[in-house]
């Protein structure tokens, strides 16, 4: 048989083995077997290059096999260590959501379709997925999180996915927000990086700053996306100093001093039951006086609203 062996052998068997990270992909990943199956398939691709090898030498071509044999182990290794990262990731799902053999297989095929979709290894997928497992328990929600982190990664600048995965939990769960409501903050902040001087990157942090704080204070999506907006492009500060300072103002506003200060120039922070309005009805008050104000009663009220170091 080495006898037989020529280069059309060697290319039709290099067409095989190309295919082994497609077949792998398809086996199970069972965490219990995943050890020895790597220990196993390491001897095997040893095994498999120097008989190979060997043959080659016999017959006078190891120099033109040699980089096509390397290519094989290669393949097979990484095919190999694909399905070990795969079953790891899927693992780290499983540990944080309750999910059985059939649901796990499922969130494999869903790795591996979003992934081919978006650009993505079906792995980074997976190791999303098993992030937003830790907040989110069902497999739709956690899916649909998954491919928004990936959207938001690929269309905005300098950030990663998992930087998007942890900001995005951290915006919607503080502002209440369901995970269906994470494509359309995606949408808005890509809206604003391209229609802006604003990063992507600093809306996230900013809005992961001040989620919080602007839900208490009865800010909407929409009207803090817009606040975060005008003063990053006015200071052209980053986004954690804007989310800082806006979260900052939100809560002096509802301090007496400030109820006072604003009180004197005719806007009302309470109404007339007594409970406080919210920031965004205030600051739409605010601006309509705004213009017909002294610079002195300016420079005042800024200064308590937003105490000195907030008065930019």
């Amino acid at each position: 048989e080495v006898n037989n062996l020529n280069p059309s052998n060697v290319s039709e068997l290099n067409s095989q083995v190309s295919r082994l990270d497609s077949t792998i992909r398809n086996t199970s990943t069972d965490v219990s077997t995943m050890g020895r199956e790597w220990s196993l398939a390491t001897q095997n691709a040893n095994t498999f290059t120097g008989a190979i090898g060997e043959a080659l030498r016999k017959i006078g071509i190891f120099n033109i096999g040699y980089d096509i044999i390397n290519g094989i182990e290669n393949q097979f290794r990484e095919g190999v260590q694909s399905v070990i990262d795969m079953d790891t990731a899927l693992s780290n799902l499983n540990k944080v959501v309750d999910i059985s053999k059939s649901e796990m297989l499922e969130m494999r095929d869903a790795a591996v379709s979003l992934g081919e979709e978006l650009g993505r290894s079906a792995v980074d997928v997976a190791e999303g997925m098993a992030e937003f497992g830790r907040q989110y328990k069902d497999l739709d929600q956690i899916k649909e999180m998954t491919e928004s982190s990936i959207i938001g990664a690929n269309v905005m600048d300098n950030v990663t996915s998992g930087e998007v995965a942890k900001s995005l939990t951290t915006i919607l769960t503080s502002m209440e927000l369901e995970a269906s409501n994470a494509i359309d903050v995606i949408n808005k902040l890509n809206e604003v990086q391209n229609n802006f001087r604003v990063e992507s990157g600093d809306m996230l942090n900013a809005l992961a700053e001040v989620g919080s704080t602007a839900k208490t204070s009865g800010v909407e999506l929409n009207d803090l996306t817009g606040y975060i907006t005008a003063l990053t492009v006015a200071t052209g500060k980053s986004g954690d100093e804007v989310g800082t300072a806006i979260r900052s103002i939100m809560a002096r506003m509802y301090k007496s001093d400030s109820i006072k200060a604003l009180k004197e120039i005719n806007v009302q922070v309470k109404d007339a039951e007594g409970n406080f309005r919210d920031f965004t009805s205030i600051m739409n008050d605010l601006d309509k006086v705004w213009q017909n104000l002294s610079q002195t009663q300016k420079i005042q009220t800024a200064q308590t609203v937003g105490g000195i170091q907030r008065y930019n």
